[in-house]
């Protein structure tokens, strides 16, 4: 359970955390130096249970793999805060991991607002795997399938999305996240890129079945404006390698040209994605410079001249 200041989104669950950790082996909180009260409270929550604290600088992926890598146990659920799953929900979760042979088990969350009301669900890709497979119960996917159900869902310009979901209606294999790390160089989308990354690794079963709250803050309702450039050139670089590693597999197992553009296209539309994303946001660096270099201009030139000289002009959107 990773936390910062997060007090009162936990606070309204204590009842249904308290359930949910009286009937699982080990609760680890990892904690980055809260000061509203998180600890104290959790630590009252669930006196007299095997839990402990890990306590360490911020930093969200950094705090999920300190946690992760505490962990004794064999499957692991990361309990962001303000989601919580039901007891009966993650041992189904574990049962079809089990049974499946599978690395992750993503289930879709119920969405409801910082208030705890339902919403109306997000159009997240294993909402759209389903209502494009209705009728099907649990979908399994690894190899050159998930790559490719990845990168479909890794658009810049947008929210980025990951074919992970939320935690919060997931299950994990212990040594497979301890195996392969979550990334901590793209801020909040370190999953998506743990999900590119490790996709042709992994076995991922996906379930219908509705598993675990997932709330969705304020920030997360509104449109996102493009990442930064750092971190779509990151993003390219893994479509890039998800490219090369679908080639050689169908190289490998000998898979015609038509059958292998059903793959590598998704791929292509989305670096063709990403090399506008950079453009643009070099485009917007040069106005910004542009911008700064009329500010000092100005002052030299008669302001009935101005309409002549700099042209009105807004950034790209």
């Amino acid at each position: 359970m990773p936390t910062l200041n997060c007090r009162y989104l936990i606070e309204p669950l204590a009842d249904q955390i308290r359930e949910l950790c009286s009937n699982v082996s080990e609760v680890i909180i990892v904690d980055s130096q809260s000061d509203d009260g998180t600890v104290e409270f959790l630590q009252s929550v669930l006196a007299g249970l095997n839990f402990r604290v890990i306590s360490r600088p911020r930093g969200l992926y950094a705090s999920w793999n300190e946690g992760i890598a505490a962990c004794r146990e064999e499957w692991i659920y990361i309990a962001t805060a303000g989601d919580v799953i039901g007891i009966s929900e993650l041992e189904y979760l574990q049962e079809v991991g089990k049974n499946s042979g599978a690395d992750v088990v993503s289930g879709m969350p119920r969405f409801v607002d910082e208030e705890g009301n339902a919403i109306e669900d997000r159009k997240w890709p294993i909402i759209e795997l389903f209502r494009r497979r209705s009728g099907e119960e649990t979908i399994e996917m690894s190899g050159a399938e998930l790559v490719s159900f990845a990168v479909q869902h890794c658009h810049p310009g947008r929210r980025i999305q990951s074919w992970l979901g939320s935690s919060a209606s997931n299950l994990y294999k212990a040594a497979c996240l301890k195996e392969y790390p979550f990334p901590v160089s793209v801020g909040p989308s370190g999953d998506v890129l743990w999900g590119v990354h490790n996709a042709a690794k992994v076995k991922a079963v996906f379930c219908g079945s509705r598993c675990g709250r997932f709330v969705v803050h304020g920030r997360e309702t509104t449109p996102a404006s493009v990442e930064s450039e750092q971190i779509i050139k990151i993003y390219f670089e893994a479509l890039s390698e998800a490219r090369e590693w679908l080639i050689c597999h169908f190289e490998r197992i000998g898979l015609g040209v038509e059958e292998r553009e059903l793959f590598i296209q998704p791929v292509d539309q989305g670096l063709q994605l990403y090399t506008m994303a950079m453009k643009l946001r070099r485009r917007r660096r040069e106005l910004d410079y542009y911008k700064e270099y009329l500010k000092k201009v100005r002052k030299k030139i008669p302001r009935h001249l101005w309409r002549f000289v700099f042209p009105k002009f807004e950034k790209p959107r």
